[in-house]
């Protein structure tokens, strides 16, 4: 009858151990579980953060872009009337009208269209 007693004290010792191991095992799962949701969580956050930024990005590029187009057409559209003056001035043969100074003040107010565009773009330093 101590055998007995002892078999079966031995017997709930093992099953109680054996529970508990899978008890352990259970909740280290669940414990593994829950921080790969936590980590997917952020990721998910963080690339969602990514995307704002990137199409922020975006939009400043595009603004620049436009721009940039602007400027380059003003600078082609003085280049125009230059070579247009120019032109004119070749057409007279007389190379001294050529450089009279009359086109000072007309490069004066390109200049000014020029500082004025390159002032209004945004400094990214």
């Amino acid at each position: 009858m101590e055998r007995d007693v002892e078999e079966m004290r031995m017997r709930v010792s093992l099953l109680d151990s054996k529970m508990r191991v899978q008890s352990e095992c259970r909740l280290r799962e669940e414990l593994r579980s829950e921080m790969l949701n936590m980590v997917r969580e952020e990721l998910a956050q963080h690339d969602k953060q990514l995307k704002k930024r990137e199409n922020g990005l975006e939009r400043q590029i595009n603004k620049v872009d436009q721009k940039m187009n602007k400027f380059f057409v003003c600078y082609n559209d003085v280049e125009d009337e230059e070579d247009e003056d120019d032109a004119d001035d070749d057409e007279d043969g007389d190379p001294e009208d050529d450089y009279s100074g009359d086109d000072d003040d007309d490069l004066e107010s390109i200049d000014d269209k020029y500082r004025i565009y390159i002032l209004s773009l945004p400094y990214y330093g």
